[in-house]
């Protein structure tokens, strides 16, 4: 006879018990996957064309419905664009006007770690153009 004072065990509440961790696993998975940040446009590197060239800036067609403008300051000073140019950049953001804000800053940034801490570990010189200073490090 059971212990009219202990609570009673079911089948039922046996195997949902065993099964809750598991589908809490499954249900948990399902979330990450549909709740993933999509890349966002930042973070995409692309391939634009100029299409033309301002005063100051070159606006390019980078596949979106807005063009976006990219800074002269980005080109070479012996090499500006011209109509039709390709040209790697990433999105930074929006300016007031609703065009994206371009760089090619993050595009030019070395991909190749391996290299990079080979030289480290070599102290060999790397050539580069300092782009800013930050504060405390």
């Amino acid at each position: 006879m059971s212990d009219p004072g202990a609570p009673e065990s079911t089948p039922a509440a046996e195997s949902a018990e065993s099964s809750s961790t598991e589908s809490f696993k499954d249900i948990f998975s399902e979330y990450e996957q549909s709740h993933s940040r999509k890349s966002e446009a930042g973070n995409q590197r692309r391939e634009g064309t100029v299409i033309a060239v301002t005063a100051d800036s070159a606006v390019l067609d980078i596949g979106f419905k807005t063009e976006g403008v990219l800074p002269l300051t980005a080109f070479p000073a012996d090499k500006p664009p011209q109509p039709g140019d390709k040209v790697q950049v990433t999105v930074k953001g929006r300016d007031p006007e609703g065009y994206y804000e371009l760089t090619r800053g993050k595009v030019e940034r070395p991909t190749d770690w391996a290299s990079l801490e080979k030289a480290f570990v070599e102290k060999s010189t790397i050539i580069g153009t300092v782009t800013g200073v930050v504060k405390a490090g």
